[in-house]
């Protein structure tokens, strides 16, 4: 949905994003690159331009948003979602919706995968 709506400034701001959040990550800011992730899941769910779609995920998002923070800056963490959003915007500049989707699909499964990996190790 999202690599058929995206304008063209909407991938460029979230480009831009990820591009500092990789400068970051490169620099072991993890909390930088913690805020810069708010704003690129903002920037991406408002290029779907589907409010429903948008609404829930943004629920869910502010949600997991404290056990999402320690798993960003947790390990190398930061520096991986990094990468695997720059990823998902390559595919929707692409305009390769089932890459977007698959890219997607990996990220939030190794962020799960993370996040419980974290979790389990208090």
């Amino acid at each position: 949905m999202v690599d058929e709506n995206a304008s063209k400034k909407e991938i460029d701001a979230m480009t831009e994003t990820v591009e500092l959040s990789i400068f970051y990550a490169n620099k072991g800011e993890s909390e930088k690159v913690w805020e810069l992730d708010r704003i690129f899941h903002k920037q991406l769910y408002a290029a779907c331009k589907s409010r429903p779609l948008q609404s829930i995920l943004s629920l869910l998002h502010n949600y997991l948003q404290k056990p999402r923070e320690i798993s960003m800056t947790t390990g190398d963490r930061a520096s991986v979602s990094a990468i695997e959003h720059q990823n998902i915007v390559k595919a929707i500049a692409e305009k390769d919706g089932d890459k977007a989707d698959r890219v997607a699909r990996e990220h939030v499964t190794t962020a799960l995968s993370h996040l419980l990996e974290c979790r389990n190790a208090k």
